[in-house]
């Protein structure tokens, strides 16, 4: 099959998939990874619109396909997949991580560090306004 993708179009529809200023159409394989010793979502490309980023998964869906029928690929749990990230959902994620913490009141190694980041502080207050506590206590079983 021909690659699908000119260089000229990859060089401008391709960003950083970790912008979180940006709404990124992002593909994701999910395969093996050796450094780690796990299978896992691994994100392979991100785009700027929309027809890039169908064609790209197109063209990996049917390179994986030709990789089976070689032989190359022989798990059939290898697949790939996209998802439309909306600009702040790095931000959105992380302080969802941190609210049950918070919230359940299990954070003694807040006060006992002295030389936290500049951001922290900001970030904990957003979280305790965000999160209701009996509702993430709750979630805990707490």
């Amino acid at each position: 099959m021909p690659h699908v993708h000119h260089s000229d179009t990859e060089l401008r529809a391709r960003i950083d998939a970790d912008n979180d200023d940006l709404l990124r159409y992002v593909v994701r394989r999910y395969a093996y990874d050796r450094q780690r010793r796990e299978r896992r979502h691994q994100v392979v490309a991100a785009f700027d619109n929309e027809r890039e980023w169908g064609a790209f998964l197109d063209h990996a869906a049917a390179q994986l396909g030709q990789d089976r029928a070689a032989g190359l690929v022989t798990d059939p749990r290898d697949h790939h997949t996209g998802l439309v990230l909306e600009p702040g959902y790095q931000r959105r994620a992380q302080n969802g991580r941190l609210a049950p913490i918070f919230a359940a009141g299990s954070y003694p190694w807040l006060t006992e560090r002295r030389s936290w980041p500049g951001w922290l502080p900001g970030v904990c207050m957003q979280v305790f306004r965000a999160v209701p506590l009996r509702r993430a206590a709750s979630f805990w079983g707490r």
